[in-house]
């Protein structure tokens, strides 16, 4: 084990030295807590290298640091620095539909609500990425659940239900 130790990303919003950065991290967490100083522009892709969670990381066998002893300041927020390449919100649009077909969702709310609840087991950690993916395919997901809304009242899609003994018939109904 190493001796205890600091990692800092620290993001400016304007042009800023080197040692302007450096005296900033000596001032907040002591004047030994600097040693290197790199520039960087991948922020995703450094916290997870600081924190061993990247792909190298992992292959090295280094421990990985517990989220919940990962200390952020200023407000720091990591989901605002990570974006989807369009692959990957292709994929989450595909899984949103799957939800929205095999639970009968019929709009925006009860989505995100059911995301909130069982998003994790589709793999869905991050409404940000939902809000994100829903507002770039707003028609596409309206046809879905309207679709979903329109069934609800069609009996040839609808439950049928024996009024003798109040179970539900399974299979689709013929019309008449």
């Amino acid at each position: 084990y190493k001796k205890a130790h600091y990692h800092v990303i620290y993001i400016a919003r304007n042009p800023v030295t080197i040692e302007s950065v450096r005296n900033k991290i000596k001032r907040k967490l002591g004047n030994s807590s600097v040693s290197h100083i790199e520039i960087i522009d991948y922020v995703k892709g450094a916290y997870e290298y600081l924190t061993h969670e990247s792909k190298s990381a992992k292959e090295k066998n280094k421990h990985v640091y517990d989220k919940k002893d990962i200390i952020h300041i200023n407000d720091f927020d990591l989901d605002r620095y990570v974006t989807l390449d369009e692959s990957q919100k292709r994929e989450l649009r595909n899984i949103l539909t799957e939800m929205i077909d095999k639970n009968g969702i019929t709009n925006v709310k009860e989505l995100r609500a059911f995301v909130s609840w069982r998003g994790n087991e589709y793999g869905i950690n991050n409404m940000n990425d939902v809000n994100d993916v829903l507002a770039s395919n707003g028609n596409y997901f309206k046809m879905a659940f309207d679709g979903n809304y329109q069934n609800g009242f069609r009996p040839q899609y609808a439950r049928r239900v024996n009024s003798d003994t109040g179970e539900i018939i399974e299979g689709v109904a013929k019309t008449e």
